[in-house]
């Protein structure tokens, strides 16, 4: 490793061996990122998620980040989310992942839509060796929120299904997608999982729920409170 100090910058320069592998050097790089960072300035969040996808793919937070971006490919969440650091009216896609999806995706528990997959070798995804086994479920859960989302979208009018600060009732805010993902989790929860044309029959007035009372970290309310409104009975 060699490094030069130019004016105020200190730069770090990496000699592999020749033989080494383009996915090592990759892994290399990201391990000393954040090795550097966790005693320097921290990096952000979204971008140690990013990162996260190089050295743990198999973990709950990488999991739900190629969710996410899945999520953000197609369905009715499509190109919603932040991309880059300039994209200011987007959800926030560090968000959404660590307090809506992640949870949703563990590979545990009543509330986690592993428990629903069926897949011949779902317990093997544990054992972190089968990459494929790994976007089989990325794909499974993508469609699951993707079908729950969409129903939610089809009682909105269209003009409410935006994050534009402009538009008075917006919908696509960090907090009601956050708190839809946790009204699916109540749904795996209680065992009522259904396709699409259920959700949409059960939520044909969620247009008047009331958005406007749920603030910031409120979401898991909100989502137990939609849980009760629309699913319980």
């Amino acid at each position: 490793m060699l490094q030069q100090i130019t004016g105020n910058l200190l730069v770090t320069g990496i000699i592999y061996p020749p033989a080494i592998k383009t996915e090592d050097k990759t892994k290399f790089e990201a391990t000393l990122f954040l090795e550097i960072n966790a005693t320097q300035t921290n990096a952000k969040s979204d971008l140690k998620q990013a990162i996260s996808l190089l050295l743990d793919p198999f973990s709950n937070v990488s999991v739900a980040k190629n969710i996410v971006n899945r999520l953000n490919e197609g369905g009715s969440l499509a190109d919603r989310f932040e991309r880059f650091f300039f994209d200011k009216a987007k959800l926030k896609t560090t968000s959404v992942v660590s307090y809506g999806v992640r949870p949703l995706v563990k590979l545990q528990g009543n509330d986690s839509l592993f428990r629903v997959w069926d897949h011949a070798e779902k317990d093997d995804l544990g054992k972190e060796n089968n990459p494929q086994l790994l976007q089989e479920y990325i794909k499974f859960c993508a469609k699951e929120i993707n079908f729950f989302i969409a129903a939610v979208k089809d009682g909105i009018p269209n003009e409410r299904w935006t994050s534009d600060k402009k538009q008075k009732d917006r919908i696509l805010t960090t907090t009601n997608i956050n708190g839809f993902i946790n009204c699916l989790r109540q749904i795996v929860e209680h065992d009522k999982t259904h396709a699409i044309q259920y959700y949409k029959s059960r939520m044909k007035d969620i247009d008047k729920f009331p958005f406007k009372n749920y603030r910031s970290s409120q979401y898991v309310r909100m989502g137990e409170d939609m849980y009760m409104r629309y699913f319980a009975k």
